[in-house]
């Protein structure tokens, strides 16, 4: 297997640092790296940087690449991940231009800040490879471990990705949340379709319109606590919207159409028009004046017991089926938080996340074991994914390219919980291939929609309730099936996922795809742009029933043909698809 060289660590006086092989399987090397200070102390950076030959390497992913996946050199800073308990990761990947794994390594700690960072060093063309732990203030300590996983595997980049989340989930013991059935179901949003402007009869009406076409599952967004606009109330969490009506017929109303009920709240925030600002004014991150809202310090445990109680009692005073637990990202550690004060029984702002988000858990599954807490982009990371259930692409409104990117590397790092979209919504004067085109974005996920229904044209429903019928009638393979995307330094223009004997694929950014098998049932979503769709087809050819339909679902063609050795191809309308059954 190839070597790392050049090993160097830094760190400051009276500190002994190491980093030691502990074992090789095959070839994946694990090394345990240690900390040990003189006496107890806040630890101080520690950068552990070694090198690897630059062969072969095209593109980078970590869990929030986004569109940045070239090399970048030393003198640029390189590709550089942040990780900490409610952001994003401890890994990164360097991938061939074959997709191949050239290089994946990872932390199995999740909760300690560190960054990771790869970069080109230009004397020699090798590429850097450093972790830098305790990027943030930190309990005070004497020692610390923490094993590195360093992948060399000739496999699959989204192979090797994998096997780091089985690893977390399974070695390194951060066990992801359970995942309700109703988690993995399509979903009505009110924040796009609505924002703050929501009435009990608006939300009523729009959900009854939502379950007829097949979503399940309602969340109401931000609005429902505010007495007026401008005026948003944060820290209670009491229903003063006069619109809602104290929200307890809306949600027995909308469980009547066979909906979930999720109400969001935004976990860190409190305003000082909030009556609980005299009890809890005093424990935020950041006294900042005139500012209208601040952050709540986790580090106390009135804080911490405060917001365990506030979710349990909203489940069982609304009879609630899943929370919206927005912003806690926001939970950063400013100059005035870092003052000393004995009241606080955490000193890392980290650490007491940890345990904020265990206190959540427990309190709500008493109250409903199957409850769905949804978590956004960036707190997604293995230890966030012990609690939250849901994990969903962050705000990007009418951005299919976004939303697409997004979601896929959420797939890719997430196992089996369920990987929501953003919103979608559109502007009314959309074209259908538009609308299909944002559907199409998010196939491999679950679909939260934000549209006011009784204003869509008639070809708009038509394309959403086509490609609403199709993920339900799929959902099992689109989520659960073996997925398979390709070129991700192109963003993932070919995407397909496998079941036993059904695969669906969705071209993106390319109009051609391989497959070698004779599937019972071949679909082909053409996302692309292009009106003509390639397949080499790299088995024995078959014959097959082929029907092919527009973006509103309406059959443009219909014939028997031979699937042949080579090339095949056809044309499929822009944002339709053509679905090939093998003729028995």
């Amino acid at each position: 297997m190839r070597q790392i060289t050049n090993l160097k660590l830094t760190h400051k006086e009276g500190v002994s640092c190491s980093f030691e092989l502990l074992k090789r399987c095959r070839d994946t090397a694990f090394y345990q790296f240690s900390y040990t200070s003189q006496e107890e102390e806040v630890p101080a950076e520690v950068t552990v940087q070694w090198r690897i030959p630059s062969v072969s390497i095209f593109s980078t992913w970590n869990p929030m690449t986004r569109f940045e996946r070239a090399l970048r050199t030393v003198y640029t800073a390189g590709i550089r991940s942040e990780s900490r308990m409610n952001f994003s990761a401890p890994m990164q990947t360097l991938i061939g231009a074959d997709g191949k794994n050239v290089l994946t390594f990872a932390v199995s700690d999740a909760v300690t800040p560190l960054t990771i960072n790869t970069q080109i060093y230009e004397e020699g063309m090798d590429m850097m490879c450093q972790i830098t732990f305790f990027t943030r203030p930190m309990e005070i300590q004497k020692h610390y471990e923490a094993v590195v996983r360093i992948d060399f595997s000739d496999i699959p980049y989204y192979e090797a990705i994998e096997a780091v989340e089985n690893w977390w989930s399974t070695e390194c013991g951060m066990t992801p949340a359970k995942v309700p059935e109703a988690a993995k179901e399509a979903l009505y949003s009110t924040w796009y379709s609505y924002h703050h402007d929501i009435t009990e009869e608006a939300v009523v009406e729009q959900c009854r319109k939502a379950a007829a076409m097949g979503m399940k599952t309602v969340i109401l967004d931000a609005g429902w606590q505010m007495k007026k606009e401008g005026d948003p109330r944060y820290g209670d969490w009491k229903a003063y919207n006069p619109a809602v009506n104290g929200l307890t017929d809306m949600v027995e109303k909308i469980h009547g159409f066979g909906m979930k009920f999720v109400l969001w709240f935004s976990v860190p925030f409190i305003s000082k028009e909030a009556e609980v600002w005299s009890r809890l004014g005093e424990y935020v991150l950041d006294d900042t004046p005139g500012r209208r809202w601040y952050c709540l310090d986790p580090r106390y445990a009135q804080v911490r017991e405060y917001l365990a109680e506030v979710y349990e009692e909203a489940i069982r005073q609304w009879n609630l089926d899943g929370l919206k637990l927005d912003f806690i990202d926001s939970f950063q550690l400013g100059e005035y938080a870092k003052r000393e004060d004995p009241r606080r029984d955490y000193e890392s702002l980290e650490e007491a996340e940890e345990r904020l988000l265990c206190d959540i858990s427990a309190r709500v599954k008493r109250v409903n074991p199957d409850i769905m807490l949804e978590f956004r982009q960036a707190y997604i990371g293995p230890k966030a994914r012990e609690t939250g259930n849901m994990l969903r692409v962050s705000d990007c409104p009418n951005d299919a390219l976004f939303n697409r990117v997004g979601l896929i590397d959420l797939r890719l790092l997430s196992g089996r919980t369920a990987i929501h979209s953003d919103m979608i919504g559109w502007n009314q004067e959309e074209t259908p291939q538009g609308c299909a085109r944002q559907l199409i974005a998010v196939l491999f996920g679950v679909p939260q929609i934000s549209v006011r229904i009784e204003e869509l044209r008639e070809e708009q429903r038509a394309a959403l309730q086509f490609y609403l019928d199709f993920w339900n009638a799929n959902k099992e393979i689109l989520l659960d099936g073996k997925l398979i995307p390709l070129n991700p330094e192109m963003n993932y223009s070919v995407v397909e996922a496998r079941g036993e004997n059904s695969a669906i694929v969705v071209c993106c950014g390319k109009n051609d795809i391989r497959s070698e098998k004779d599937w019972d049932v071949y679909t082909i979503v053409n996302g692309s742009g292009e009106t003509r769709i390639f397949l080499e087809y790299e088995g024995e050819e078959y014959p097959a029933e082929i029907t092919i339909y527009d973006c509103m679902g309406k059959a443009a063609a219909q014939s028997s043909g031979t699937i042949k050795h080579g090339l095949n191809s056809w044309k499929i309308p822009e944002c339709g698809m053509a679905v090939l059954k093998k003729d028995s």
